[in-house]
């Protein structure tokens, strides 16, 4: 698990001491990163990436399950562990399965 921010290193640095969080605190100032995965958020605060969920498949890192929201509104994260436990609960075929959309929004709204 990690999470990206546009923070400054330092300030990164900073939450992860004050939160004592268990992961990994990723920076991406120049907000590249955020741009590339259509996760920049120009409107808020001068620029700032907004609060997702990706679920990666090992070994070949696809994506299995995306939520991107907006600023005021964000995935619980029980939630998201609900969704993990869906994915993990299915047999995986010999080629990689993405779910649908309307899949991943019923898992994440609890339905």
């Amino acid at each position: 698990m990690a999470a990206l921010s546009v923070d400054r290193p330092e300030q990164s640095a900073e939450y992860k001491r004050k939160l004592d969080l268990p992961f990994e605190l990723l920076c991406d100032p120049t907000r590249e990163v955020v741009r590339a995965w259509d996760l920049y958020n120009r409107w808020e605060h001068g620029g700032v990436a907004r609060p997702a969920v990706f679920v990666f498949e090992p070994p070949e890192g696809r994506v299995r399950i995306r939520s991107i929201d907006h600023i005021a509104s964000r995935v619980p994260p029980e939630r998201v562990l609900a969704a993990l436990k869906a994915v993990q609960s299915r047999p995986l075929r010999r080629r990689p399965v993405v779910p649908r959309l309307s899949q991943v929004l019923a898992v994440m709204m609890g339905r």
